[in-house]
């Protein structure tokens, strides 16, 4: 398991970071990610908070349980934002109409 860990981790920490890239950049996204010092600083970022969070925790149990309880509220918190924000940007792309018909409903979309 720990070389698991250790030949996973760059691959995550890389992933992740160009996500934290696309999501802070935006629409110039595809510029950031050729910028070179930009990647690093978000590679940094990613991965130097696990590292240090590491080095400060000696107790197993205690950093797996503190783990289990950020899993846990990131599980059952993002889902329900997403959808909020979803249905938020729907309403101010497409207007404060019925979101719920479509032609393809039985009413034809009419109401």
């Amino acid at each position: 398991p720990a070389v698991d860990v250790f030949s996973v981790y760059p691959l995550n920490v890389s992933i992740a970071a160009d996500t934290l890239v696309t999501l802070f950049a935006g629409d110039r996204a595809d510029r950031a990610q050729r910028q070179v010092g930009y990647r690093r600083a978000m590679r940094a970022c990613v991965a130097l908070p696990p590292i240090i969070g590491a080095g400060c925790m000696a107790n197993l149990t205690a950093m797996i349980d503190t783990a289990g309880i950020l899993v846990f509220l990131i599980c059952c918190g993002f889902p329900p934002l997403l959808s909020v924000l979803g249905q938020r940007k729907c309403r101010a792309a497409f207007g404060d109409g019925r979101l719920d018909t479509t032609r393809y409903t039985p009413d034809g979309g009419r109401t």
